[in-house]
């Protein structure tokens, strides 16, 4: 919508109208969330209901598998001789006679029973025959949504049935007497083991259709002790039903939910009367097997059956293949049957492959029978597809603490270490070297996903450089552990990230600068002394000199040195390196080129200006060439570049230098020796016993301090003589030195002009063994001036000194100060 042609109040309309649809979205998303949490709660229910329901479907599959050797059973008593009729008869004799056996002692154990437990009749009718297995009271029930303690339980396990009961007291009596509170079927309940943590310990549940029952002991050998007669008791319930086919197939009012005239009604109309000695009977068998054998999970022999099939398949065909026949036709038919069987049982073998936490000894069992199903190549695929997708899962139950470096770390050691057990998976899976292409293929699109969301996490973020280069360096760390699988991925992080990471370093760099610039131009230039185990202090407690530095020199090496980090998490990315080595001759280029600057700017003529010019000095001496080997190391190809940006560092401090000399001798003039504003025309002459002015004494006061502060590294003896240079040519006229004052004729009277002749003179006389010796021609024409001016406007010389009058007063000057200055009387002549 264009807004040119609108109005300030069709703007404003427009505006209300966009605020008023981004109040209903957040509204919307704030249901959506609301909503969602709902289905996430109705979505946990119907996965505990369904963990219920898989226990029913438990006991229908067993009554499927009791249905089918009913159905065996009585296909091959049909086919018995009678000698093995009468070994039945006989073992079945031999069971009722233990059977009877067992009565006596269930009798009593009834009688024990009923005087123990009240109200057992409930859940166990005294006509039935009650044979006690096991009985405890070493267990006590737990509330199963938040497993906190609910009631002691004394359970006692029979043949066929599982009753509990809780110990309850009278009112009226004094002793406590066991109350049965509930009872369930064996064949009805699941007995699951539960494993120990933070909440609970040593504890079990018991599943009953629709209910969840939990139970704890005091110690872990009593839950083994009931858990091994739980399950003795419950295979021996199969083994009785077994034996008695029809107890299987009763319903709870005794009658029988499938007749046997039923089932073989029902094989009848599915066999279709075919003869079970022919080859199609002996398919048609195997295929009814195979259904049952699928559903108990039971692959190694419905891979067996479908061998056996395709051998008897085979045999056939190859003896009715010269001639066109019935036979034939029905092999066909019976072929298609078998492959739709086939395809049925890998699909449940390749389920069983694909779930997320099967063992690896299950999925070389899954992947060896689907290949005597000569699927080798979907068992690959499947394999592998599985894997994929427990990695995501893991992936997405990591939790970010905030530390995306470390949430990085963590998701490559994951991935990488999925990639490398799954290579161990693959190895003890496919022996050959055909689908060994598909597993690199895997690995690379696994390990490329991860860069992908290394790149999301880090690089889109924006997360600062050491991030960046932690991340970096925690992905190639587990990179090169998958190196040891024979998998080479490291290339693909300089293939994948190499743009965000060049990307990275130059916002760096450009961080850095912004960084180190603040940082001079917040510094006070006070001498750093705050941390003196700092690398640059170390370096510097080295020299002799010691030189002071800011603690903009700190900051600078500690940049610097995280760049050159950078390089070792780099190694093998020629074009990072480069880039990072480029970088850091550039904030050398910088660095000395803000500080130049930052002395013109400011005139520094005091400690801070020598603070300043002693940490180029430092940078340029001892930073540089330390940091400039490595760089040659990392990049060989950066040589040339190294000596321009050495080059380009010594003239600017040169030029830093310089500056500094001119700071200094434009405070001497302003405001230590003010030559310009000094009256030289008193007439009066002077006194027998005048000394030099107090401007003279100060200057050369000033002078000794500056020299002795200097350290030896920026040649104090140089800068003293230049500066002394400056001030006698400031005075002849021929030298510039900027200040506030207009140049103007000094007058002269007598007096004046032997006050500036004995300054000079003392001047030269102290600093004869300091100053350059062009000095006293500098000031023998100083002289030479004021005498000009004096004789231009006076003709009377009378009262002017005699020379042997100043001799004397400049060596009762010296002798009275040189001891104030010992660093001028001990300097040899130069």
């Amino acid at each position: 919508m264009a807004l040119a042609p609108l109005d300030e109040d069709d703007v404003r309309g427009h505006l209300n109208k966009l605020k008023g649809h981004k109040d209903q979205t957040a509204l919307d998303l704030r249901r959506n969330v609301h909503k969602h949490y709902l289905q996430f709660v109705k979505m946990s229910e119907e996965i505990s209901n369904l963990e219920k329901d898989l226990t029913k479907l438990r006991t229908l599959v067993t009554e499927l598998k009791t249905v089918k050797e009913t159905w065996s059973a009585a296909d091959a008593k049909e086919n018995k001789t009678k000698e093995s009729s009468h070994r039945r008869a006989d073992a079945e004799k031999s069971e009722e006679h233990v059977t009877k056996e067992g009565a006596v002692t269930t009798d009593r154990e009834r009688h024990d029973l009923l005087e123990s437990v009240e109200g057992y009749q409930r859940f166990i009718s005294p006509a039935q025959g009650i044979t006690l297995s096991y009985n405890t009271t070493s267990f006590v029930e737990l509330d199963p949504h938040n497993m906190r303690f609910k009631q002691a339980v004394h359970i006692f396990l029979f043949a066929d049935r599982i009753l509990f009961a809780q110990r309850k007291k009278r009112a009226m009596m004094s002793k406590a007497r066991l109350i049965s509170d509930k009872a369930f079927p064996l064949s009805d309940i699941a007995v699951m083991d539960i494993p120990d943590g933070s909440q609970v310990t040593n504890a079990f549940k018991i599943l009953k259709y629709p209910d969840v029952h939990v139970f704890r002991s005091d110690t872990i050998g009593e839950k083994k002790v009931f858990l091994n007669v739980m399950k003795e008791a419950i295979d021996s319930l199969l083994k009785s039903k077994r034996r008695d086919p029809r107890a299987g197939l009763m319903d709870k009012d005794g009658s029988m939910s499938i007749s046997f005239s039923r089932l073989n009604e029902k094989r009848t109309m599915s066999g279709k009367g075919v003869d079970p000695s022919s080859a199609e009977g002996k398919v048609l068998a195997k295929l009814e097997e195979l259904d049952v054998l699928v559903a108990h999970r039971k692959f190694e022999d419905a891979v067996d059956l479908i061998e056996l099939g395709r051998k008897v398949l085979v045999d056939e065909e190859a003896r009715v293949e010269a001639i066109e026949t019935p036979d034939k036709v029905k092999l066909r038919k019976l072929g298609k049957e078998l492959n739709t069987a086939i395809s049925n049982l890998t699909r449940a073998i390749e389920r069983d492959l694909s779930r997320l936490h099967i063992s690896r000894a299950r999925a070389i069992q899954d992947v060896e029978w689907l290949k005597r199903l000569e699927m080798e190549d979907k068992a690959c695929e499947v394999l592998l597809e599985g894997r994929g997708k427990l990695i995501k899962h893991r992936m997405r139950h990591i939790k970010t603490t905030g530390d995306v470096a470390a949430y990085v770390a963590e998701l490559s050691s994951l991935v990488c270490g999925m990639i490398g057990s799954t290579s161990e998976w693959f190895k003890a899976c496919f022996h050959g070297e055909q689908l060994l292409s598909a597993f690199v293929k895997w690995a690379r699109t696994q390990f490329v996903d991860l860069l992908y969301v290394v790149s999301r996490q880090v690089f889109e973020s924006r997360q600062p450089f050491p991030v960046v280069m932690r991340s970096v360096r925690a992905v190639q760390s587990n990179a090169k552990a998958v190196a040891e699988c024979g998998l080479d991925l490291a290339y693909l992080v300089q293939a994948t990230l190499e743009r965000y990471y060049l990307e990275s370093i130059q916002m760096f760099e450009q961080e850095s600068a912004d960084g180190l610039a603040n940082a001079i131009a917040e510094d006070t230039f006070a001498p750093y002394i705050e941390d003196r185990s700092h690398p640059v202090m170390l370096k510097i407690q080295e020299l002799k000199s010691r030189p002071p530095v800011g603690e903009f020199v700190i900051v600078f090496h500690d940049i610097v040195h995280e760049f050159l980090r950078a390089t070792d998490d780099l190694k093998g990315f020629t074009s990072g390196i480069t880039l990072i080595a480029g970088c850091v001759c550039s904030l050398f280029d910088a660095f000395a080129n803000w500080l130049s600057q930052h002395l013109v700017d400011k005139r520094f003529p005091d400690g801070r200006g020598l603070v300043l010019l002693s940490s180029l000095f430092v940078v340029e001496k001892h930073l540089f060439p330390e940091i400039s080997d490595r760089i040659r190391v990392l990049a060989p190809g950066s040589e040339d570049l190294i000596k321009d940006v050495y080059a380009g560092f010594s003239e600017v401090y040169q030029r830093a230098w310089e500056e500094y000399r001119r700071c200094k001798d434009q405070h001497i003039i302003e405001n230590v020796f003010p030559y310009r504003k000094r009256n030289f025309a008193q007439a009066q002459s002077l006194d027998d016993d005048a000394m030099p002015s107090q401007e003279t004494i100060d200057l050369i006061m000033h002078l000794h301090d500056f020299y002795r502060t200097m350290t030896a590294d920026i040649n104090p003896d140089v800068m003293l003589r230049a500066v002394i240079d400056d001030i006698f040519l400031f005075m002849t006229g021929r030298a510039v030195i900027s200040v506030d004052e207009e140049a103007v004729t000094p007058h002269f009277g007598a007096g004046g002009l032997q006050q500036l002749i004995l300054d000079i003179h003392f001047l030269l006389k102290v600093l004869e063994n300091v100053a350059s010796p062009e000095v006293s021609s500098f000031g023998a024409e100083v002289c030479e001036n004021a005498l000009r001016a004096f004789l231009a406007e006076q003709v009377d010389t009378s009262k002017l000194k005699p020379g042997e009058w100043y001799e004397k007063r400049v060596q009762h000057a010296t002798d009275k100060y040189i001891p104030l200055v010992p660093q001028f009387s001990r300097k040899e002549g130069t």
